[in-house]
This record gives structure tokens, C-alpha cells and sequence, in this order.
């Protein structure tokens, strides 16, 4: 019971490093990689597991004036998550992000042809996932998506459109199967 408690104050203060701001009593366990901390903000009770890559890149450094990523209360995330952020990604309360999943607010263009896509200017479409979400293992939430409130997303959906509160999508790309109210 104490060599837990150290634990989890170990990675309150290790967390609390990285990123702009951290709430009580969340912590993030070994991450894969954190770019960015400064823009990232995490509410109270989160956790974050293993192999978690949280970044947030913009290609003009200058102008990175505000979060761009907000992760907020009592939200866990499970093992190897990958969120990227040029703009902003917001996690409401209350969510469970399953391992595998990716949420991204960052597209590729591949408009010139004479430049690697790699090389090109990204577009950003910012990202907001509602109190209460379930997103299933493998899922993928892709730029400019917001889910209301209550959502579930099935295991391994690609999510390339809003969905209103209280629904169960899933499929590729993601689709209503359900409505809860």
C-alpha cells in the first residue's frame, strides 16, 4: 500500500514536468514520447498508461501561444494511445480511451508533387471528444470529428464525421448502429 502511493506520487511529479498543467492525482506511466508538454493540459484523476505518444506540432513555432492539447478530468487512457495536436484535440470528462487508439487533428496533403508529403505544409481540423466517450480498442479519430456526449465507438472504427450524443458507432468508416436515447 505505501510502495503504491510512492509510485503514483512519483509519476504526479514526473508528470507535472512535462506538461503545462496536471491535475490532482493523475499521472502518466512511462510515455513512448511527449512533444510539445508545454501546450498539453491534463485535469484531475487522469490516467495515462504505458507507451502513450502525446504530441503537439506546428510548423511555425512562433505562434504557439495556447493548449492544444486538453485532456480533462477523471479521464483514463489505457496502453500505447497516440494523440497529435497542430491546433487542438479536447478529451472531455469522464472518458476511456482504449489501448491502440489514435486521435489526430493533423492531415498530410499531397498536393505538390515535386515535394515529399512528408515535407509538406500540414492543415489542421481541431478535434473534440464530449464527457462520457468510450472509444474501442484500435479506433481511430480523425481531423475535424466531434462526438457529443456518451458516444461509443466500436473496436478498430474510423471515425471521419460528427456523431451526436448518446449513439454507438462503428465500421470503417464509422457509422451509427445504435442510438441510446
Amino acid at each position: 500500500m505505501v510502495l503504491g502511493k510512492i509510485s503514483l506520487a512519483y509519476y504526479y511529479l514526473n508528470a507535472k514536468r512535462l506538461f503545462h498543467s496536471v491535475g490532482f492525482r493523475s499521472y502518466i506511466i512511462k510515455p513512448m514520447r511527449i512533444t510539445g508538454g508545454a501546450y498539453i493540459t491534463i485535469g484531475d484523476r487522469v490516467s495515462i498508461l504505458n507507451q502513450a505518444r502525446i504530441e503537439v506540432f506546428d510548423s511555425n513555432e512562433e505562434k504557439m501561444d495556447n493548449i492544444r492539447i486538453k485532456i480533462d478530468n477523471r479521464t483514463n487512457i489505457e496502453q500505447n494511445v497516440h494523440i497529435t495536436a497542430g491546433e487542438s484535440v479536447i478529451i472531455g470528462n469522464d472518458c476511456s480511451i482504449m489501448r491502440y487508439v489514435t486521435i489526430t487533428d493533423l492531415i498530410h496533403p499531397y498536393n505538390e508533387l515535386n515535394i515529399p508529403p512528408k515535407y509538406q505544409k500540414m492543415i489542421t481540423k481541431p478535434v473534440e471528444i464530449q464527457d462520457e466517450c468510450m472509444i474501442g480498442m484500435g479506433a481511430r479519430i480523425m481531423p475535424g470529428v466531434k462526438l457529443g456526449k456518451h458516444c461509443i465507438v466500436g473496436a478498430n472504427a474510423v471515425v471521419t464525421q460528427d456523431f451526436d450524443s448518446y449513439t454507438v458507432i462503428a465500421g470503417v468508416p464509422a457509422r451509427v448502429i445504435k442510438r441510446i436515447v
